[in-house]
């Protein structure tokens, strides 16, 4: 029986985070890493400012998975969710990866 190996590579992720409506509050909003941000009235300056505002910080920060957190508010279990994370899109996840071999007890 002959075995293959298959090559997945990680989903990259050039989109910036949309403007959405918050249906139940009616106002708008983005999500960044996770995070939402009410912006103000759906479709108003103001909030369409605020996207903009917010979008250009998340950009400049280089998508930097911890924005909008504070650096105190950042914890060691967050810290060991985005390795966890990053080793999952890195070596993949099937039976003969090496994160599934890693995470197996000895």
């Amino acid at each position: 029986m002959a075995f293959r190996k298959v090559f997945i590579m990680p989903r990259l992720v050039k989109q910036v985070p949309k403007y959405r409506k918050h249906p139940s509050t009616g106002q708008a909003r983005v999500t960044i890493n996770g995070r939402d941000y009410l912006l103000g009235p759906w479709q108003s300056r103001t909030s369409i400012r605020e996207y903009d505002r917010l979008i250009a910080e998340y950009l400049a920060s280089g998508r930097n998975p911890v924005f909008g957190i504070e650096s105190e508010a950042y914890t060691v279990a967050m810290l060991v969710r985005d390795y966890l994370r990053h080793c999952r899109s890195y070596y993949g996840t099937g039976t003969t990866s090496e994160y599934h071999r890693e995470s197996k007890p000895h």
